[in-house]
């Protein structure tokens, strides 16, 4: 007879494997979509030129503050997550730079010590230095290095970046991931990429309370949400109770996530890629009581998630 856990976590499996677009919809748009949060959100009437897009609040109590700055001057659309539970979870969830912002965002990762940078989309805002050094504002950026996180992976590109900041006399460095193939309001093909990266954020040094990772797209709310689920995911169910349902601990983590960036996860599509991307990892890591995971886990995954992605 199977244990509790496992027929709950195989439930789950079983609705990764088999779900469409049709049956993802339902999930989100009851629980997800349809789940309002009270928090107040940033008044962009005094801060327009600094969004992208005027829909897309940003909330007052947990955004990313910039120092030194005058409470007019101090705002850029981000907010910090965290995972209840576990310390050292910390990832800033960010609006992409505009070109008006992009000193504001390099003066914000210089500030909050941030370790990587995870870009999910393919724009044309120039705020990374192609060689050399380029300044932006008061913040420097040098390029000291560039290849890919993996052989394997010829979207995925890594640099190293080094940023001085004229108010100190450090230097910090921040590794930049730029992945270009996943597309607006929806999802990559497969999930293989997004493993490789959150895979190689894990094997480097992945990121503490005070060393947090940035993730953006264009506005820091769809394919970021989707990405930053699955983080948090992982996080959470390696270490489940026996007790626990991994279906519904997925509805909790969105939702958590929802009340740190708002409106985070726009689409059916991204809630359903956290979920596909979660399944395989899990099963990759084959622990003991993981097993049945690894069982489950097939072609068929695969198969049906690249239907529904072309559905």
């Amino acid at each position: 007879m199977q244990s509790a856990t496992a027929s709950a976590a195989t439930k789950w499996a079983d609705w990764v494997l088999q779900s469409d677009r049709r049956a993802s919809a339902i999930q989100y748009n009851e629980h997800i979509n349809s789940y309002t949060v009270p928090n107040k959100l940033h008044g962009f009437e005094k801060m327009e030129a600094k969004y992208r897009y005027f829909n897309d609040g940003c909330f007052e109590w947990n955004r990313v503050v910039l120092k030194g700055r005058l409470p007019r001057y101090d705002f850029y659309h981000a907010n910090s997550v965290h995972l209840e539970g576990d310390g050292q979870f910390h990832v800033i969830a960010s609006q992409g730079p505009l070109y008006n912002t992009t000193d504001d965002f390099w003066e914000m990762v210089y500030q909050q010590k941030v370790a990587v940078i995870v870009q999910l989309c393919n724009y044309t805002e120039d705020y990374w230095p192609k060689k050399n050094q380029k300044t932006f504002g008061d913040c420097t950026v040098s390029l000291e290095a560039e290849g890919l996180i993996d052989a394997n992976e010829p979207d995925v590109k890594l640099r190293t970046f080094s940023v001085r900041w004229n108010a100190e006399s450090g230097v910090h460095t921040v590794r930049h991931i730029f992945y270009s193939k996943w597309p607006d309001f929806g999802v990559p093909a497969t999930v293989t990429s997004v493993i490789s990266i959150i895979r190689w954020i894990e094997s480097n040094g992945g990121m503490t309370r005070n060393s947090p990772v940035l993730v953006h797209c264009l506005a820091g709310v769809g394919r970021t949400g989707s990405f930053i689920l699955t983080m948090m995911a992982l996080r959470r169910l390696r270490q489940l109770q026996s007790s626990e349902d991994y279906g519904a601990v997925m509805i909790d983590l969105a939702k958590e996530l929802r009340r740190q960036r708002s409106g985070a996860i726009q689409t059916p599509q991204q809630y359903v890629f956290a979920h596909a991307a979660v399944l395989k990892m899990l099963a990759m890591v084959r622990y003991s009581k993981l097993v049945f995971l690894v069982q489950v886990f097939s072609v068929q995954l695969q198969h049906n998630f690249t239907r529904f992605v072309e559905m």
